[in-house]
C-alpha cells in the first residue's frame, strides 16, 4: 500500500491527474503480486485426474455464499435509507457507513491473513488460546476507534469533509454498535475457516 502511494504521488507530481489514483491500487496489487510469486514455494501446473475435489469445492461453495451474504448485509441499510429518504440523506448514511467501518476492515484484512495460516495447526486448548489472543489484539485498537469517533463525530466530519457533511454523524453511534459486533464476531469466522467447518461458518452467518 505504501508503495502504491508513493508511486500515485510522484505520477501525480508529474502531472498525472486521475492516473494517478488509478494506479495506486494496481500497483500495490501488482508489487504483491510479484513478491508472493518469488517468496512462496508452490507453483501451479497442469491438473490431474482422478483427484478428490469434493471437499474442495464444497468449502468454495460454502466461503462464496458467506461473502455474499456479508455483501448483501453490508448494503442492505443503505437500500432500507433509501426507501424511505432521498439522495441527500442516503449519501450522508453512506459516508457515516464508510467512515466506520473503512478503519477497521483495514486492519481486519491484513490480520485475517496472518490469523488463518497460524491457526491450521492449532487444536482444543491451543486454538482457543490464539482466539482469545487475536481477538484480544483486534479488539483494543476497533473499540477504542469506535469508542472515540461516536463521542466525537460531529466535530471531526466537520474538521475533515466540511460542514456539508455534518448530518453524517448522527448515524454513527448507531452504526458504530453494529461494528461492535460485528468485530466480536470475527475470531468465528477465523475458527471456522481454520478447520475447515464451511458449514457452520454458512449456518452461522446466516
Amino acid at each position: 500500500d505504501l508503495t502504491g502511494l508513493v508511486a500515485a504521488v510522484i505520477l501525480a507530481a508529474l502531472g498525472g491527474g486521475a492516473l494517478a489514483l488509478a494506479s495506486q491500487g494496481t500497483i500495490a496489487a501488482g508489487l504483491t503480486l510479484v513478491i508472493t510469486a518469488i517468496l512462496t514455494p508452490w507453483r501451479p501446473g497442469w491438473p490431474h485426474r482422478g483427484v478428490e475435489m469434493r471437499e474442495l469445492l464444497t468449502f468454495g461453495g460454502h466461503t462464496f455464499v458467506v461473502h455474499a451474504l456479508n455483501y448483501v448485509s453490508g448494503v442492505t441499510g443503505t437500500l432500507a435509507v433509501g426507501r424511505v429518504a432521498n439522495e441527500s440523506t442516503v449519501g450522508l448514511f453512506s459516508r457515516a457507513t464508510q467512515l466506520v467501518n473503512l478503519p477497521i476492515d483495514q486492519l481486519i484484512t491484513p490480520l485475517t491473513r496472518v490469523v488463518i495460516p497460524s491457526l491450521v495447526d492449532a487444536t482444543g486448548a491451543p486454538l482457543q488460546q490464539r482466539l482469545i489472543t487475536y481477538q484480544t489484539v483486534l479488539s483494543y485498537p476497533v473499540l477504542a476507534y469506535l469508542s472515540l469517533f461516536a463521542v466525537t463525530a460531529e466535530p471531526a466530519i466537520h474538521v475533515v469533509f466540511g460542514g456539508r457533511w455534518d448530518d453524517a454523524a448522527i448515524y454513527v453511534p448507531v452504526l458504530a454498535i453494529g461494528a461492535v459486533f460485528q468485530t466480536l464476531g470475527y475470531p468465528q469466522y477465523w475458527a471456522f475457516v481454520a478447520t475447515g467447518r464451511s458449514d457452520l461458518l454458512l449456518w452461522c452467518e446466516a
